[in-house]
């Protein structure tokens, strides 16, 4: 049934904005969503509600005010709450795009970039996050970690400088931080060639070709695009929770199903360089270096002096 504007951000709200609970004043927690089950074949039987409770096994306690792990822990929610802020912007897009009117040509349905590139980065800071935040952590509450696997989760080396040990900053990839994350913290050695993690390998190079410009290729997002980038994203804490029978970030059931539950409302639609696909030929473009070919690239105001060819 269509909808119209204001009954589809009803709906969209219903899902991303669920009203708490009117005693505990807290939001309930969602259920594994059936699709988890259903087409990605995951047993996720183990999971039940307050899995991260007051009186859980899995909830740790602090009892000093001055512990080190205080200024990691101050952090620990922000993980979900980007992922969650990226969906409440692509539940925005959906709405907007519900309306052809919105697309440059209302026979194509496309427009300027305007939503899709930040949920995608937003919801991998918020994957980051995760991995920096408990990677921090497991130093703290693991005696038994190695000195290389610190090494690596807080991407750093130690070096010899006139016989001095000094640290010095080593990045390593996302991906590659997390699979040592998964074996250091959980005993999870994930399978680089399953298709979770090759989606998701997939999906972080969708965000690279934006944030480290893949100029020659003008890369752009489409809707569903977008959906299968955030689906892998969290399935890449989904996967191995339903392996370990553990989560591995509270509540991250309640992102998936509001991730799956907006698949329905979403139309085709592309956000994307405006000029990507022209046919050029003669045109102009923003450009103030100095010393540049004027021969091969004049200015208008060269061409203005010149006169028109003869």
């Amino acid at each position: 049934m269509a909808m119209d504007k204001d009954e589809l951000r009803e709906a969209i709200d219903g899902i991303l904005r669920p009203e708490p609970d009117e005693d505990s004043g807290l939001l309930d927690e969602l259920p594994p969503h059936g699709n988890l089950n259903s087409y990605h074949k995951l047993n996720y039987g183990y999971w039940k509600p307050f899995e991260f409770g007051s009186c859980s096994e899995f909830s740790r306690a602090v009892d000093r005010p001055d512990d080190p792990i205080n200024p990691i822990t101050q952090s620990i929610t922000t993980p979900r709450d980007l992922l969650w802020s990226a969906l409440l912007l692509f539940g925005d897009s959906i709405v907007v795009y519900s309306n052809d009117g919105e697309s440059i040509s209302p026979r194509e349905p496309w427009g300027p970039f305007r939503y899709y590139p930040s949920i995608l980065m937003t919801f991998w800071a918020g994957f980051e996050a995760y991995v920096r935040i408990y990677s921090e952590l497991l130093v703290h509450l693991k005696p038994s970690i190695t000195e290389p696997e610190k090494q690596f989760l807080l991407e750093y080396e130690e070096y010899l400088d006139n016989g001095r040990v000094k640290k010095r900053q080593k990045p390593r990839p996302l991906l590659d931080r997390y699979w040592q994350l998964l074996k250091s913290g959980y005993g999870f050695e994930a399978d680089k060639g399953c298709s979770f993690w090759q989606k998701a390998d997939q999906a972080y190079r969708k965000r690279n070709g934006l944030v480290h410009y893949e100029v020659n290729l003008a890369p752009a997002l489409s809707s569903n695009e977008v959906w299968g980038c955030l689906e892998s994203i969290l399935l890449l804490l989904i996967w191995p929770s339903c392996t370990l029978g553990r989560s591995l970030m509270a509540r991250q059931y309640d992102l998936y199903y509001m991730l799956a539950e907006l698949k329905p409302f979403i139309i085709n639609f592309e956000e994307r360089p405006i000029h990507k696909g022209w046919a050029f030929s003669s045109y102009l473009f923003p450009c103030s270096f100095i010393d540049v070919d004027e021969q091969k690239y004049p200015s208008m105001k060269t061409k203005s002096e010149r006169g028109p060819k003869k």
